[in-house]
C-alpha cells in the first residue's frame, strides 16, 4: 500500500511538472514572437527615417 501512494505521489508531481513545462514553454514562444515582430516594426521604421535622411541629404 505505501509502495502505491508514493508512486502516486511521484506520477501525479511528475505529470504537474510536465504540464507547468508546457506551458511555460508555449509563454516563452508567444513572448519571443512578440519581440521579432516588435522588432520587425522597430527595424522598418529606421529602415524609413535612414531613407528619408538620405534623401534629404542627397543633392538635387
Amino acid at each position: 500500500m505505501a509502495l502505491t501512494t508514493v508512486l502516486s505521489t511521484v506520477a501525479a508531481a511528475t505529470a504537474t511538472v510536465t504540464t507547468l513545462s508546457i506551458i511555460v514553454v508555449a509563454y516563452l514562444v508567444h513572448d519571443i514572437n512578440n519581440f521579432y515582430d516588435e522588432s520587425i516594426v522597430e527595424l522598418q521604421d529606421f529602415k524609413d527615417l535612414a531613407n528619408s535622411a538620405w534623401h534629404e541629404m542627397r543633392p538635387t
